[in-house]
């Protein structure tokens, strides 16, 4: 919860990244980008919030799960709430995910676009790496674009690997 960028300090982090042309690019990310990257993991502690003061974390049901030996916390409560709103549930987690990972691609690919030609780049805008996300999460992966540095390939990575599993719980809410 406490990392954040500093105000009036930026420093630059420095990445190699080879061209097909066989020629070196240096690309330079801020350090305030990589801290905004893991700020991002705050949704997860909003998450937990949520979910250990929601109507499944009460006294009566603590002593219930307890009589029953069950551990009553987030997980418990995700599991009801998925029981009853299952489409709500995986379809605001797609969303969120779609959004986040977008935002995440394109703030990784943005340092890079000052060094490739224009006619060679396409994750300059916003809905280019939205376009490209959902493509990824839901595995048809066409190829048309693509990420060209490492964290945003790394990011794609992460995005086909959770994007399985959204994708199956889809198709488990619609059957």
């Amino acid at each position: 919860m406490c990392i954040f960028p500093w105000p009036f300090y930026d420093t630059y982090i420095l990445s190699d990244y080879t061209e097909e042309n066989n020629y070196d690019i240096v690309v330079d990310y801020t350090l305030s980008d990589m801290f905004l990257s893991i700020m991002f993991l705050r949704v997860i502690f909003l998450y937990r919030s949520v979910l250990n003061y929601s109507l499944y974390t009460d006294a009566f049901t603590k002593k219930l799960c307890n009589e029953y030996g069950f551990q009553n916390n987030h997980k418990f409560a995700l599991k009801c709430l998925f029981n009853i709103y299952p489409a709500t549930i995986v379809g605001s987690t797609f969303l969120l995910t779609v959004f986040i990972e977008s935002y995440m691609l394109r703030l990784f690919e943005l340092p890079l676009l000052k060094h490739l030609p224009a006619s060679y780049y396409t994750l300059d805008e916003f809905f280019n790496s939205l376009y490209c996300t959902i493509i990824t999460i839901t595995t048809v992966g066409y190829g048309d674009i693509s990420p060209k540095s490492d964290l945003g390939k790394f990011t794609m990575m992460f995005a086909a690997l959770f994007g399985a599993l959204l994708v199956s719980l889809i198709v488990v809410v619609v059957s």
